[in-house]
């Protein structure tokens, strides 16, 4: 008997470690789970889920997130030690099913995040001394005695363990030299039974997840009701009693919780419902329960899910769109969208599925500066052997039409803002719309441009196919007539690594006068993230420069030989050289170039 109960045990506590790996949590757009930064650098990753996700508060002040459709990014800008630590992403309207990542900023000047609380509870004590080096070989020292006290550590909560009280330092080695933490005090102070029975009543939660929500018939699916651990909570499992006939439910203590598992074997149809965990804390008859579906499809099947998408959508002109819908299915399904009964077939609009977890596939459909065309009818039909499902809405792209009042108004161009960043090879358009006939200046002849005239206005659109470093440059729109100056410009940046400055199209534009203005050397970058110094030739010093991506480097400058110089993506690369003359004037200039 004893050797049957110790096999019981056992297989409890695997199949609570699977359950640890499959719970149906928001997903991180990453294998890894624990990421090394080093200081100063930037970091950026997503989290997608079913429904609105969100990075938990309180997040470090050098940190952003930007959300979208059920996606939410969280970047690190210019990172240093204090960034160590747990990043949560959990369901913005259930926050309890949450996944978390670790990031260590590797720091030899900060070996140590340290935080001055010193847990101590019926289990041990906790020192959090958390290392910024996973590497790194730390080892606790007791101040009064100098003694290196053998306890259990890891990197990302500190040391744990029965400590008797004493002052102790965390200690690791830098560079062969020996760096310590602060001074953290254990004391023997333990709260009373009474203090404890607030504590467990103060830390009474309720955590629900299962292995898979969407469950094929016969596979097996486990339900995991968390809770708080202790002898005062009593767990009952409620579903309609057609439910879970072959199932089985066990109990597993964990430090700091406790689980409750329902495992059904082989699921049926029939299991289809929803499960209900109410847990009750019998030192204050407090009960808190939770539900969730569970959906047991028969072997072969495939459903499209709107996620919230509406029968009409409405996104504005020229603004980037994506819709988000989820496919359930097994096996992989085969996805087709279709605009207005015709496939869709457009290099503006992209489409793109991806297996998130068990049978739950992701598509979405991105609309890159979409115009008044691409309205219509989009309807997505997935498949999978003869089974069939699909989903349609109608697209309104809202042109709004502003009200030209004045005899002279600038042109409005879409996008409207100042600069645009574009992928190498990819196709831009850009809409003017203005009160006269209009036409376009752009750093290469604009030859792919369509103009029309609605409701009074004048409509003007260029086409940029297989965008290269050559198309980087300032796009203006302006009006035919030489009676009117008013006109409207956005920059474009074409990033290429090969190309890292735009070449120029000016004869001698690397020859700059002297002035006793502000002088330019145009030395302009294709990626507005590259980082650029000048460097004059005959000194070969690194001279401080304004700099400007969309110019160059501006200031006054002496007479020599200069030379632009670019870091990105760890690359150096350097400019043409620019001669800056003595000369100023027009005349010089004109002799110059007569006799070049």
């Amino acid at each position: 008997m004893g050797f049957v109960e110790t096999h019981l045990v056992f297989g409890i506590v695997l199949l609570g470690i699977f359950l640890d790996v499959s719970k149906p949590f928001p997903v991180i757009n990453s294998d890894q789970k624990e990421f090394i930064l080093t200081p100063h650098s930037e970091f950026t990753i997503t989290c997608s889920g079913e429904r609105t996700v969100t990075w938990v508060e309180p997040l470090p002040p050098n940190s952003e997130v930007q959300s979208g459709f059920n996606h939410s990014t969280l970047m690190i800008a210019d990172a240093d030690a204090s960034n160590t630590g747990y990043y949560t992403c959990s369901y913005e309207d259930q926050p309890e099913k949450d996944t978390d990542i670790y990031i260590f900023v590797q720091d030899p000047e900060v070996p140590f995040v340290s935080e001055s609380a010193v847990e101590t509870d019926e289990m041990g004590t906790t020192i959090p001394c958390r290392a910024t080096n996973p590497h790194s070989q730390v080892i606790l020292r007791n101040l009064q005695s100098g003694v290196e006290v053998s306890v259990l550590y890891d990197h990302k909560l500190g040391f744990f363990g029965v400590i008797t009280p004493g002052h102790y330092v965390c200690e690791t080695s830098v560079n062969g030299k020996a760096v310590q933490s602060i001074v953290y005090n254990v004391t023997n102070d333990m709260d009373d039974d009474d203090d404890g029975d607030v504590d467990e009543e103060k830390s009474f939660y309720i955590k629900l997840s299962a292995s898979m929500e969407d469950v094929k018939e016969g596979d097996a699916v486990n339900l995991t009701c968390e809770t708080s651990p202790g002898k005062a909570f009593h767990q009952q499992w409620l579903h309609p009693q057609k439910q879970a006939g072959n199932a089985v439910s066990m109990k597993v203590n964990f430090p700091g919780q406790g689980q409750y598992i329902l495992n059904i074997p082989k699921a049926s149809v029939a299991d289809t419902g929803l499960y209900e965990c109410a847990v009750t804390n019998q030192l204050t008859d407090q009960t808190k329960s939770l539900s969730l579906g569970i959906t047991v499809h028969e072997s072969s099947f495939v459903e499209v899910i709107s996620n919230g998408i509406g029968p009409v959508e409405v996104v504005s002109l020229l603004e980037e769109k994506e819709f988000t819908i989820y496919i359930d299915a097994d096996p992989e399904p085969k996805v087709r969208w279709f605009k207005d009964d015709l496939p869709l077939d457009d290099s503006y609009i992209s489409t793109k599925t991806t297996h998130l977890q068990g049978l739950r596939y992701e598509n979405i459909l991105v609309l890159r500066h979409p115009i008044e065309e691409d309205s219509g009818v989009y309807e997505i039909v997935a498949s999978t052997g003869s089974m069939t499902s699909r989903f349609s809405f109608k697209l309104l792209v809202e042109a709004m039409y502003p009200e030209l009042l004045q005899s002279v108004l600038a042109p409005v161009m879409w996008p409207q803002r100042d600069s645009m960043e574009v992928s190498l090879h990819s196709t831009f358009r850009l809409t003017c719309r203005g009160q006269a006939e209009l036409s376009w200046h752009g750093p290469v002849y604009l030859h792919d441009q369509f103009d029309s005239e609605k409701k009074g206005l004048f409509i003007s659109t260029v086409t940029v196919g297989n965008a290269t470093a050559a198309h980087t440059g300032k796009y203006i729109c302006y009006y035919d007539s030489s009676n009117n100056t008013e006109e409207s410009s956005i920059y474009i940046y074409v990033p290429d690594p090969e190309t890292p400055f735009v070449q120029s199209m000016i004869p001698f534009e690397n020859h700059v006068l002297t002035s006793h203005d502000e002088m330019e050397i145009p030395c302009r970058v294709t990626d507005p993230s590259a980082e650029v110094s000048l460097i004059h030739i005959e000194s070969n010093q690194v001279l401080p420069s304004v700099y400007d991506s969309t110019r160059g480097f501006t200031g006054l400058f002496s007479s020599g030989t200069y030379v632009c110089r670019a870091l990105t993506n760890g690359q150096m690369h350097d400019s043409i050289e620019y001669i800056v003359h003595g000369w100023t004037g027009e005349n010089e200039l004109d002799s110059f170039m007569w006799m070049a």
